[in-house]
């Protein structure tokens, strides 16, 4: 029987010739990432996608990949703290495609005045909020043109436990479009970096650091952002 992991590792094949550039203790940037990118794109076109339901995530995903097609990223690339354990049924790999105005197939055209933080992500938002696990992302460009991730400060915090995801989400009750800048770039929730990566770049984060994917009106459902995110936790 025929398996798609050959193709994989055919496709997904690291550059040893990476570069790697911390620029906070929250983020990093990696750049020439695989040694062959266009075969990573053209890998997606193999795997079943879903359409974005009852979830705040925008836009179209992939099925996850198995956690070792993530295991091999992390073990040969990134820089973390290795006296932390990698719980391998807690590494996640898809493909998800953003697009300017998707609403989500459970929500209605209204939603992207109220639900800022999903629709077109005019705000940030954090994964893996439990306090005693560190969860991280890695999310590839492979758009050939740059895509821009922004980190926000909720009361001058970046990365949120989760009393200060809970403020910020009590926050978001009170913000629509006619009151978005306003509510934002005030000393309370302030977009303090925004990072420009290239095709065959990547970010490397902390997933409790407040984070949203700028999405022009560049990308739409026929032509969507499309990324390769990894994520993972560490457990002590």
């Amino acid at each position: 029987m025929e398996t798609v992991d050959e193709i994989w590792n055919w496709a997904t094949e690291l550059n040893p010739d990476f570069e790697e550039e911390e620029l906070t203790e929250y983020v990093t940037v990696y750049k020439n990432v695989f040694k062959y990118p266009d075969r990573v794109l053209a890998f997606q076109k193999l795997l079943t996608k879903w359409e974005s339901s009852m979830s705040a995530r925008p836009g179209i995903s992939t099925l996850a990949l198995p956690c070792w097609t993530g295991k091999d990223i992390i073990d040969n690339l990134l820089d973390y703290d290795n006296e932390w354990q990698i719980s391998e049924g807690d590494i996640d790999v898809e493909y998800i495609y953003f697009y300017a105005n998707n609403t989500m197939k459970d929500k209605s055209i209204e939603s992207l005045n109220k639900d800022l933080y999903t629709g077109n992500c005019l705000l940030p938002h954090n994964d893996g909020q439990k306090d005693e696990v560190d969860s991280f992302i890695f999310i590839t460009n492979l758009n050939n043109r740059p895509v821009r991730t922004g980190f926000w400060s909720m009361n001058g915090e970046v990365v949120g436990d989760m009393d200060l995801t809970e403020e910020l989400n009590e926050y978001y009750d009170d913000i629509d479009l006619s009151n978005l800048e306003e509510k934002t770039n005030n000393g309370i929730l302030d977009n303090v970096l925004n990072v420009e990566y290239n095709f065959n770049e990547a970010l490397f984060y902390n997933a409790k650091a407040f984070h949203q994917p700028w999405i022009d009106n560049f990308y739409t459902r026929d032509n969507p952002r499309i990324m390769l995110r990894l994520s993972f936790d560490l457990q002590p």
